[in-house]
């Protein structure tokens, strides 16, 4: 089959050391590519070439964006955070984290001084780790540190806490923080 006229295909294929019209070296470079998929390490260098270009980026509305959001939400439950890398999606979800962290504290009417001041293991605290842990990919490292929350461990422990703990007052702040945090 014969390639349409407007395809342009000589960046490819120069960057493959083929001519323009040396179709069948390219047939032959992507049977290659086909087998080193097959195995494990193939794949593995397929990954680290791709984990340089996947973004934390979007183009659209916000309608795309809820639809979009929701969809990485459902991904990532599913999987692994280690499965998403990158320089520009760590710097993106820590900055979104951060634009969250201070909408939670507003809702829940708590200054940053009053957080560094507080326990470890204060109720707002725990019910920010658990808000921040279900919207944002950043690690138990950095929430610890804006939490003043210590070791990695105690968001681990406070995320358990908001998310199965009958207490009222967690559910009371759960309520408060999804109720300010939308409007």
């Amino acid at each position: 089959m014969a390639r349409p006229q407007w395809l342009v295909t000589e960046r490819v294929m120069g960057d493959l050391g083929l001519g323009p019209h040396e179709a069948r070296g390219y047939e032959a470079y992507l049977e290659v590519r086909v087998l080193e998929l097959g195995t494990k390490e193939g794949r593995r260098r397929l990954n680290e070439q791709w984990r340089q270009i996947r973004r934390g980026w979007y183009l659209g509305g916000d309608g795309f964006r809820r639809r979009l959001f929701q969809s990485l939400k459902q991904a990532v439950s599913k999987g692994s955070l280690a499965s998403f890398s990158g320089e520009a999606k760590r710097a993106h979800g820590e900055a979104e984290a951060a634009r969250l962290l201070t909408q939670g504290m507003k809702a829940l009417g708590v200054r940053a001084e009053e957080l560094e001041r507080a326990p470890k293991n204060q109720r707002e605290k725990q019910v920010l780790a658990w808000w921040l842990r279900q919207r944002t990919t950043v690690g138990r490292c950095w929430m610890s540190q804006r939490l003043w929350m210590g070791e990695e461990s105690g968001v681990t422990r406070a995320v358990r806490r908001a998310k199965a703990n009958p207490d009222v007052e967690l559910k009371r702040l759960k309520e408060q923080l999804l109720k300010g945090a939308t409007e």
